[in-house]
């Protein structure tokens, strides 16, 4: 799986943190319409380019 994600400069430097930390990064999917933010997702491997 791979996803882009909109963030601001200084939350890309947050995910680049805690990417060299952790195993996994989670990515919250979105249901059409939802605007929410949340914690729970899914777990995207760090195969990722």
């Amino acid at each position: 799986m791979a996803v882009s994600l909109r963030v601001t400069p200084r939350q890309a430097v947050y995910l680049a943190a805690a990417q060299s930390f952790a195993r996994e990064l989670r990515v919250l999917p979105r249901a059409d319409g939802d605007r929410r933010r949340g914690l729970a997702g899914t777990t995207v491997g760090s195969d990722l380019p």
